[in-house]
């Protein structure tokens, strides 16, 4: 079980409040918020499709909400500098792997395959 300190406690308060108090006029429930969540993110892959196809800037295309330009520089692996750089990346991402891989396998598979991994633990 999650414990949350004190501190924490009282930011979520905070944002529930500010949030309860700037909906209080509006008639609004969570379905509401969700389809306006969902508007929005269409709203901005058209206006991201419409910049790329758009001739007046150089945005090639938009990564991770990126845009590629020109002047965008990409780790270069071919120097000692990139690949050192590379491989602290592939370092911290096993971390992350092992922090947040757990949860990913045991949504994308069944609990069938989680049984399985019990001889090896």
């Amino acid at each position: 079980m999650i414990t949350l300190r004190r501190n924490e406690e009282n930011s979520f308060s905070d944002i529930a409040r500010l949030l309860s108090e700037f909906f209080r006029d509006l008639d609004v429930v969570p379905s509401d918020v969700v389809a306006g969540l969902v508007l929005l993110r269409k709203y901005q892959k058209l206006n991201r499709q419409e910049i790329v196809r758009s001739n007046k800037n150089d945005v090639y295309e938009f990564l991770s909400g990126v845009p590629i330009t020109p002047r965008t520089r990409f780790l270069q692996l071919s120097s000692l500098e990139g690949k050192e750089e590379f491989e602290k990346i592939v370092h911290y991402m096993r971390f992350a792997l092992a922090i947040y891989g757990w949860p990913m396998f045991f949504m994308a598979n069944s609990t069938l395959e989680a049984c399985r991994l019990c001889p090896l633990l």
